[in-house]
């Protein structure tokens, strides 16, 4: 993730990111995106999953932005990767008439969507291929577009981490990093998810914010 500061600009995440947005804030998550959303295709683990941009097979993962989850099974002493990637299936799909899972549309929000075209994550210069992705992505090292992913108005980054299935990725900074650890705090004082084999521990101290970006293309 980039410069807090890039964070800060995406004005309808200051609102509680488990909340439905206001009607302004449904403006700004629509911003440069289509209002229906984006198809998920399938979930890879805890935090990530794919999506098709374009209804047609234009098929590009998605990385939960400050979410760590486990990506193979006991890789969080008991439970693990499978347990995470099946919780994240169930907030991105819905059981149809005979009972099967299929999977919703989800929105995507960026934190560096006021760059306009989708950046390199350490440059921010336009990708050669940004037509391909949203206004505003931006895309890491492993070529997944880094987002916050909303279903129905809820962000399934912090349901992942409300339910005990993930952690507040501490490696990077996000402009939600102090309501996450906050969430993962309440997590490991329920005992829910993977935490009930896990005993509370101090909470690291987040990263610290880098030094404000200047420049960059209007979005």
């Amino acid at each position: 993730m980039r410069p807090i500061a890039l964070a800060l600009a995406l004005g309808f995440l200051a609102a509680g990111c488990n909340q439905p947005p206001t009607e302004q804030e449904e403006l700004n998550l629509e911003r440069g995106l289509r209002t229906f959303g984006y198809k998920v295709v399938r979930v890879v683990d805890g935090s990530t999953l794919v999506v098709d941009l374009n209804d047609r097979g234009l098929h590009k993962e998605i990385r939960l932005i400050g979410v760590g989850a486990p990506q193979y099974a006991k890789a969080f002493k008991e439970g693990g990767g499978e347990d995470a990637g099946a919780y994240l299936w169930t907030l991105v799909s819905e059981p149809d008439e005979e009972g099967k899972r299929r999977a919703l549309y989800v929105q995507l929000a960026f934190e560096g969507w006021k760059f306009g075209a989708a950046t390199d994550p350490k440059t921010f210069e336009p990708l050669p291929d940004a037509a391909e992705y949203p206004v505003g992505a931006v895309v890491n090292e492993r070529e997944q577009i880094e987002a916050y992913v909303f279903v129905k108005g809820h962000c399934v980054n912090r349901l992942m981490i409300d339910s005990g299935f993930a952690w507040v990725d501490r490696r990077v900074d996000f402009s939600k990093m102090a309501e996450f650890l906050r969430a993962e705090e309440r997590a490991q004082a329920l005992r829910v998810g993977f935490w009930q084999w896990n005993p509370p521990k101090k909470t690291p101290e987040p990263v610290k914010a880098a030094k404000p970006a200047e420049g960059g293309g209007e979005g």
